[in-house]
C-alpha cells in the first residue's frame, strides 16, 4: 500500500512509502512525492508536460504548492477556476515570494515582522477575513493561501472595515443571513476582485467557507452566490473605479433581486443563526 509518509516515521515528508502489515514505513521503498504528485495533476487535468505550466509542475513547484493546487481542484466549492489559471496564479505568486527580503516585503509598513506569512502563531493572532463576527481562526485553506499570497491577503483584509462601514451606511446595521449580509459579501468581494487578481480573490472567498459546519449549508450557498456577484462586478470594473461606485453597483443588483438572503429566519443566534426547517434561499427583491 503506497501512502504519504506521516510525521514520526523519520522519513522525508516529501516521500511516499510502502507500509508493512503493522503500518510501519519501509524506508528503502520510498520514492519522491513531489514529482509523483505533479505527474498525477498533469495526467488528471490534461496538462501538457512540455507546456510552461507542465514544466513548472514537474521541475519547480514545491510540495506545498502542489498540495494547494490539488486541494483546490478537488474541492467542489472552487467553481469557475481552471487548472491552468490556478497554476499560473501560483507560479506568479511563487516568483513574487522570491523577491521579498527583510528590507522589502508585504506588511513592512504595518510593522509586521519579516516572513510573518509563514508564522502560524502570528497569523492566528493578527489575520482574519471574517466579516462582522468576532475574530475567528483562519481555515486551513486560508492559511495556505496567505503563505503564498501575503500581499493579496493584506489587501483583502484591508477591505473588511470599509465593507462593514458601508453596510451600516446602507442599512443602519450589520447582521447575518439577511439583506445586509448579502450586500456586505457582494461589496467586499467586488473590492477584492478589483484590488487583486480575480482568481486570487475567488480563492480566498472560497477558502473562507471550507470549514463551515453542515447545519449552515444554506448560509454557505448564500455567501458563495453573493461573493460571485461581487467578484464579477469587481473584475469587470475599471481599475480606477471608486469603492462607492462598486457599492452602488452591488446595491442596484440587490434591488433587482440578483443577490440572495435567507428567509424566514428565527432569532439569529448560534448554532443555526436563524436557519430553520422553512428557511430558503430568497432573491433579494422579495
Amino acid at each position: 500500500m503506497v501512502i504519504p509518509a506521516t510525521p514520526g516515521d523519520n522519513s522525508d515528508p516529501e516521500t511516499v512509502c510502502v507500509r508493512d502489515s503493522n503500518g510501519n514505513c519501509i524506508e528503502d521503498a520510498t520514492a519522491p512525492l513531489t514529482p509523483k504528485m505533479a505527474l498525477i495533476l498533469i495526467t488528471q487535468y490534461g496538462i501538457s508536460e512540455t507546456s510552461l505550466t507542465g514544466q513548472w509542475l514537474m521541475t519547480t513547484a514545491s510540495f506545498n504548492e502542489l498540495e494547494l493546487i490539488r486541494d483546490v481542484l478537488d474541492n467542489d466549492q472552487f467553481v469557475g477556476i481552471t487548472p491552468t489559471d490556478l497554476i499560473e496564479a501560483i507560479m506568479d505568486a511563487s516568483s513574487d515570494l522570491e523577491l521579498y527580503n527583510a528590507d522589502a516585503y508585504p506588511g513592512m509598513n504595518e510593522d509586521y515582522p519579516f516572513n510573518w506569512w509563514n508564522n502560524d502563531f502570528f497569523l492566528e493572532q493578527n489575520v482574519t477575513f471574517n466579516l462582522i463576527e468576532p475574530y475567528d481562526n483562519l481555515t486551513a485553506m486560508e492559511k495556505k493561501l496567505v503563505k503564498l499570497f501575503p500581499l493579496a491577503a493584506l489587501s483583502i483584509m484591508a477591505n473588511k472595515e470599509p465593507a462593514e462601514n458601508e453596510t451600516v451606511n446602507r442599512f443602519g446595521f450589520n447582521r447575518r443571513n439577511d439583506l445586509s449580509d448579502a450586500f456586505r459579501h457582494g461589496f467586499f468581494n467586488a473590492m477584492n476582485s478589483n484590488d487583486v487578481p480575480d482568481i486570487v480573490a475567488r480563492l480566498f472567498s472560497f477558502a473562507h467557507e471550507t470549514e463551515t459546519p453542515a447545519n449552515l449549508f444554506l448560509e454557505v450557498q448564500m455567501d458563495l452566490h453573493n461573493n460571485n456577484i461581487g467578484h464579477i462586478i469587481g473584475k469587470n470594473a475599471s481599475l480606477f473605479v471608486s469603492d462607492q461606485e462598486l457599492s452602488n453597483s452591488v446595491f442596484s443588483l440587490m434591488l433587482e433581486g440578483s443577490l440572495l438572503n435567507l428567509s424566514p429566519l428565527d432569532t439569529v443566534v448560534p448554532p443555526n443563526f436563524g436557519i430553520n426547517a422553512s428557511t430558503q434561499l430568497t432573491p433579494s427583491n422579495q
